[in-house]
């Protein structure tokens, strides 16, 4: 998390990574969006970065598990379409953990 110089943030900013990357992959954009925000704007905005909660190996991590080769093989048969509607296994349980997360930062 970069915490804000000074009183207690007025804005949590949380920026999730995404597949296969690991937990502090945003980090450096967060750092990037506090230096342009000039320091009075910084000093009011707290950014956090959590991390997915399934390991991929590498430090690369997961909400969900995607079968790429899947995607892959659909893709290559032009047949993606039927798969984009799908609700993958493991998205409400990354939900509520992003959401228990949330309002952790909030607290």
């Amino acid at each position: 998390m970069l915490a804000p110089r000074g009183p207690k943030p007025e804005l949590a900013v949380v920026l999730c990574h995404g597949y296969g990357a690991p937990g502090d992959d945003l980090v450096p954009i967060g750092a990037a969006v506090s230096r342009a925000l000039g320091s009075d704007a910084a000093a009011r905005v707290a950014f956090a970065f959590p991390e997915a909660p399934l390991e991929l190996g590498f430090g690369g991590r997961a909400w969900w598990h995607i079968d790429i080769e899947r995607f892959q093989r659909a893709i290559m048969l032009g047949d993606i379409e039927p798969l984009l509607d799908e609700v993958p296994d493991g998205l409400a349980d990354a939900r509520k953990k992003l959401r228990e997360t949330i309002d952790e930062i909030a607290r």
